[in-house]
């Protein structure tokens, strides 16, 4: 793997952690906004999973390209969240009321932007997964290409 690809390794690895990190705070937010852990433990899945995608995998330049673009809008995103819950501990602790603190239209706007963009990631994962087979299978017939007619393997 060139260093680019390591680069997106070390990436994605903050990145699942800070979507676990944050998932812990969530969980325990007021009953009405503990929805948001759900979306945000499927984005920490996805950043899981891509990262295991590409310790395995060499990307192509345009998709590792494309791997930390994703990454980058996944930490705005997890960082909009941890500023939401700064923004609105306070006056959650103070009021103890699910009612006051956390508008629901930033909710709203933020689990928006998180479920499009763990889309955005699953679908890219799909792309993935495609490339690898198809280079795998393209090097498979390569490779029996160059046996002899006749010949066994």
């Amino acid at each position: 793997m060139d260093s680019s690809s390591s680069i997106g390794l070390s990436e994605l690895g903050v990145a699942a952690q800070a979507a676990l990190d944050v998932w812990k705070i969530y969980k325990g937010a007021p009953p009405n906004h503990m929805a948001l852990s759900g979306d945000i433990a499927s984005l920490h899945i996805v950043l899981k999973e891509l990262q295991w995608q590409a310790e395995r995998n060499s990307l192509e330049p345009n998709l590792q390209q494309e791997l930390t673009g994703l990454v980058r809008q996944s930490q705005l995103v997890l960082k909009d969240l941890e500023a939401l819950v700064e923004e609105n501990t306070t006056s959650y602790n103070a009021t103890q009321s699910d009612s006051e603190g956390w508008s629901e239209e930033d909710i709203l706007e933020v689990k928006a932007r998180l479920v499009s963009l763990t889309n955005l990631m699953i679908g890219f994962n799909s792309n993935i997964t495609r490339y690898v087979v198809t280079v795998h299978i393209l090097g498979t017939l390569h490779t029996r290409a160059e046996i002899p007619r006749g010949r066994a393997l």
